[in-house]
Parts: structure tokens; sequence; C-alpha cells
């Protein structure tokens, strides 16, 4: 009890300083951790988690609320959603690309400002005039506008959970939260105008507490270290792996389309809770030992997966059971998906593009295979589809243990190098201060020995070294060292 009257204090002290929903989470993160836990590593994550929870808010209710609201005919659906995805991605693509480029640094916040403007404008003209004056350039606008949002959030989170060790929960318990929100807010749908009030607050909201908790760091580009040879395999293996289980879900998607025309279920009664449930146990199994172990088990969870549309069948355990796997499958691979890429993009020379990339591939490949449904095999058969799931899912399942073996042979030898970029990536350290750091965290030697290996004169190294003191709030070899461990360690 004092614990938490204690806790609301600081709440009620702190809440002009930042986003309610961060204290919620951060609330939330202590009492289920434990008050003994590193203060900063748990805001950090409850500012992630409240992020994340914006994002797929904002972005899952405003896009169910156009398709079943205002395109709810059978020949719009699929070409509104393969916009959405394709065009979205091209959204996380320009984030990536400017938001911290050396020519478009400059106008960061105001291009963020920009696309939550263009948000919440094609947003409106969408919801309220419908296909005849909204349809397709009010939506391309829209789409594009929501990807850049979410390559905000995406990257934010990223930044803030880089050596966090409780990654999987923030973005686990965050987006859980938001389908909870959603599908409450869905099922007890009020006016058509407050559902578009409570969006467009949730955007701005979003982009307010992003831009001042999350991405303040300096114009310079967080570039930090070339990309070994290892990065670029495992770069493309993820891009693969993506690629094929989008493909799985994209045909599981079109069963339960069918399914739902044919009038089996509707929107309103799908069991998204266990969509809920997915993530939350898939963020608890990140954050209990290794990746590897989310990744295992979201690979294996492809079987069941493709036997879910199946059971969607009536003639079987009734529709609720398969769509409760899709869901639950769903769950587990959206986080697997979202925290291989952040540790991925710590190891690029490009973070704010890669930390995001999973999305852009997902929604890419599931964006082009909607539209060629829709299009070019709309006569399909759900049979055919089923065939198509399960092939892919086999497949997905042997390049990801073909691959397994090659990527664990790398990890020991990798170790050292990936807590030095994610070091790097946390502080904003230069390449040049990265290198400063290598020798320095790897070397009791005096600074002159050290000057001679890096090669620079000492009066450099003692220059870069006082930068990267502080930047990490350290004012000694001794602290810095420390400093650097401890995060090894966390991680």
């Amino acid at each position: 009890m004092i614990y938490i009257i204690v806790r609301m204090q600081m709440l009620y002290t702190e809440m002009s300083q930042s986003c309610v929903i961060y204290y919620c989470f951060s609330v939330g993160e202590n009492m289920f951790i434990g008050s003994s836990e590193s203060r900063s590593q748990i805001n950090n994550a409850a500012k992630a988690g409240a992020a994340y929870f914006l994002f797929l808010f904002v972005s899952t209710t405003s896009i169910l609320t156009l398709y079943y609201g205002r395109y709810s005919s059978a020949s719009q659906v699929p070409l509104v959603a393969s916009i959405s995805l394709v065009f979205g991605a091209a959204g996380y693509l320009l984030f990536g690309c400017t938001r911290f480029s050396e020519k478009y640094a400059v106008y960061a916040k105001y291009m963020t400002a920009l696309a939550c403007a263009i948000f919440l404008v094609s947003y409106a003209a969408a919801f309220f005039f419908g296909a005849r004056y909204a349809f397709p350039l009010f939506h391309i606008f829209y789409s594009m506008s929501y990807g850049y949002l979410g390559g905000l959030a995406h990257f934010a989170a990223f930044r803030l959970l880089c050596g966090n060790p409780y990654g999987g929960r923030a973005i686990g318990f965050g987006a859980a939260l938001a389908v909870l929100v959603q599908q409450l807010l869905l099922r007890n749908m009020p006016e058509h105008k407050a559902v578009f009030l409570i969006v467009s607050f949730a955007a701005i909201l979003l982009v307010l507490f992003v831009e001042r908790n999350a991405v303040s760091f300096p114009v310079s580009p967080p570039a930090v270290a070339a990309e070994t040879r290892r990065t670029k395999r495992r770069r493309r293996t993820l891009l693969v792996q993506i690629a094929l289980i989008a493909c799985v879900l994209g045909a599981a998607d079109g069963i339960i389309a069918q399914l739902r025309a044919a009038g089996v279920f509707t929107a309103a009664g799908n069991p998204r809770f266990f969509y809920g449930a997915g993530l939350v146990l898939a963020g608890l199994l990140a954050d209990s030992g290794k990746r590897r172990y989310l990744a295992i088990t979201t690979i294996s969870a492809m079987l069941p997966l493709s036997l879910a549309p199946l059971l969607m069948r009536e003639a079987f355990l009734g529709s609720g059971y398969g769509l409760s796997v899709y869901y639950v499958f769903s769950g587990f691979f959206v986080i697997w998906l979202t925290l291989s890429f952040f540790d991925l993009a710590a190891q690029t020379e490009n973070p704010p593009l890669w930390a995001g990339m999973g999305r852009i591939v997902h929604a890419i490949v599931a964006g082009v295979f909607v539209f060629s449904i829709s299009t070019f095999f709309h006569g399909m058969s759900s049979a055919a589809l089923y065939i198509f799931c399960v092939f892919f899912s086999m497949l997905s399942v042997l390049f990801f243990f073909l691959n397994a073996e090659k990527d664990a042979a790398h990890d020991t030898e990798t170790k050292t190098e990936n807590c030095e970029h994610e070091f790097a990536v946390r502080y904003a350290l230069t390449r040049r201060e990265t290198d400063v750091l290598r020798h320095i965290v790897n070397s009791d030697g005096p600074l002159r020995e050290i000057a001679l290996r890096i090669p620079m004169t000492e009066r450099r190294l003692q220059k870069h070294l006082g930068n990267i003191y502080a930047k990490t709030g350290t004012t000694s070899r001794a602290a810095l060292v420390s400093r650097f461990y401890e995060q090894r360690s966390g991680s």
C-alpha cells in the first residue's frame, strides 16, 4: 500500500512533464518486475510500450473503421487493403530514408507534424465522405502518413529498448493493450464522430509523446558502425523468412475473407482477444531467455497455423477454434518480427530504416498477395488457398532450420561487437567514438598505447573520450567501462 501511495504521488508530481499513458505503464512494470530493478530501464521500457500502444491503436482502429464502416462492399475492401499495406510500407521507407539524413534532419520535427496533419485530413476525408471523394487519392495519403508515424514509433521503441531486458514485455503488453482498447471501442461503437475524435487525439498524442521522450538526439545521423558480413547475411535471412510467413498469413486472410462473406462468422465476432494473449505470451517468452527461443516457438507454430483454416469450418471444431489459433500465432509473429529487426537495426548503418523493416516487408508482400487474389485469382477456392498456406508454412519452417545452425555458429564471436553497437546507438556515438570505445573497454593500457593502435594522436583520443564521457554521463575510464559491461550483462 505504501508503495502504491508513493507511486501515485510521483505520478501526480510528474504528470505535467510527459504522457499519462507512460506512467500507467511504469506503475505496471514496477509492480510486475519489482522495485529493485533499474529504474531507468523500466522507464525506458514503459515509454517504448506507450509509444507502441499509441501507434497500434491509431493504425488498427482507423483501418478497421474504414474497412468495415466506409468501404464495406466486398469489391472495395481488397483493393483498399492493398493500398493501405503497400503505401503504408512506402511511408515507413520515407521515414527511414529522410528522418535522420543530413539533408532533411533539420526539418525532422516539421516533417513529423506534416505527416500527422496529412493523416488527420485524409482520414477525415475517407471517414466522412467515403469512396466517392476519398478513394483512392486520400486513402494513399492516409496510408503513407500512418506509415511514416509507424516508422517514428518503431524507431523510438528501438532507441529506448537497446540493451533493455524488458523489451519483450514492453512491446507485448503495449500491443496487447492496444488490441484490447481497440476491440472494446469497436464492439461498443459510439457515434462515428466520436471514433474519429478518439483516433485523432491518439495520433496527436503519439507525435507529441514520441518527439518529446524518445527521439531527442543530435541532428547528426545515428549510424554507428560498418555492417559486418554476418549482419548482412542475417538481414537477408530475415527478409526471406518474413516474406514466406507473410504469404502464409495472406492465404489465411483470404480464407477468412471467404468464410466471412459466406456468413460463417462476422468481423465483430472474431476472437481478437486471443491476439492480445499471443502478444503477451510472446513478450514474456522473449524476455525469459534468448530471443532464439521466441524464434523457434514462432516458426514451430507454423504447422498449427497451416491447420487453422481447416478448423475454421463448422464441420470441425467450429470457426472460433481456428480463428483463435490464427490470432495467437499472429501475436507471436508480431513480437518476433518487431524484436528481431530491433536487434538487427543496432548492427546496421541505418537504424531508423531497419527498425521498421519487418513491417515494410510484411506489408508489401501481403499487399501484393491481397491484390493478386482479388484481381487475378478472384475465383480461387478455399481449398487452393489451404494448399498454398500449407506449402509456404512448410517452406518457411525448412528455411528457418536450414539457417539456424549457421546463425548459432556466429553468435559467440559477434557478442561483444553487437554490445558495442547497441551501446553506441543508445548514446548516439559516432563511428570514430565507437572505435575509441572498442579499444578502451578491451585494453587496460595507457592512452598513448591505445592511440597508436587506432591510430590517432593522443590529444585527439582524449577529445573523443571526452565526448563519450559527456554522452554517457560518466567522468572516467573506469566508470565508462563499468557502464558498458552493465549494459552488456543486462542485454
